[in-house]
């Protein structure tokens, strides 16, 4: 196998690395905090472990020049299910857009985008 090039891509993901806090709005009209841990894997991935009451999370992120779009997962331990990411910056590269399909919270027998 050889080694991927670093790509300015997988630079930008690198602006996520530290530690993080952060609210968040819930559907029930609470106000919810947490914490983020940023790490590098290497120079063409990133992991994120979220901590956020007794749930805990886990991303990975990265970016795949064959398909010129970032990649990554999420699993939680609030779901069975593992989420996969595909995504693209925004026109002025300042936020990363992911996309996936996932269970719909309103009917968990069916899935969503």
């Amino acid at each position: 196998m050889h080694r991927a090039e670093t790509k300015p891509e997988h630079r930008w993901l690198h602006k996520l690395v530290g530690d993080w806090t952060y609210e968040m709005p819930g559907q029930d009209g609470k106000l919810y905090t947490g914490t983020s841990r940023v790490r590098p894997v290497g120079d063409l991935w990133i992991q994120e472990e979220i901590e956020m009451g007794d749930d805990r999370s886990l991303m990975t992120l990265g970016y795949d020049a064959n398909k010129r779009r970032y990649v990554g997962t999420f699993l939680s331990t609030m779901g069975d299910f593992l989420w996969v990411y595909d995504g693209a910056l925004d026109e002025k590269g300042r936020m990363l857009l992911l996309e996936a399909d996932g269970p719909d919270m309103q009917d968990p027998t069916r899935t969503l985008r």
